[in-house]
């Protein structure tokens, strides 16, 4: 995953008072040659199954540091869109079947991933804002 821009805010920075409903509405997402592999990761998931948002933010760089610092690894997905304009990067973790196996997999996260809430989405909800 490349890294390309200036380290803006680490995740203790985020707002965690920023809806992530508000979030949804004013991002339009973003397909690059780069992002080919996360948009095909989620179009090819049933809208039916459930995927965790472990965190948003504004710099890839951040979103990088997030990843290394709890060990995430391949695991984990981008999901690139602008935000007011703006890059905005959010990072998706597994699929699961339905919302209740969704919410019980984030008591197996790690406790600085939940920390900062995750997020339970749906891949309909994904789907649904990705340009056809």
């Amino acid at each position: 995953m490349p890294v390309e821009m200036q380290v803006i805010a680490e995740r203790d920075s985020i707002d965690q008072k920023t809806s992530s409903d508000k979030i949804l509405e004013k991002t339009t997402p973003t397909n690059t040659g780069e992002q080919d592999k996360e948009f095909d990761w989620i179009v090819s998931r049933s809208p039916e199954s459930f995927t965790l948002q472990l965190i948003a933010v504004e710099n890839l760089d951040s979103l990088q540091v997030f990843i290394d610092r709890n060990r995430l690894g391949d695991e984990a997905y981008t999901f690139k869109t602008t935000r007011n304009g703006e890059p905005w990067y959010a990072l998706l973790w597994g699929v699961y079947p339905d919302r209740n196996k969704a919410e019980e997999a984030v008591a197996s996260l790690p406790s600085a991933v939940r920390k900062g809430g995750v997020w339970v989405r749906s891949f309909a909800s994904l789907q649904q804002t990705i340009p056809r």
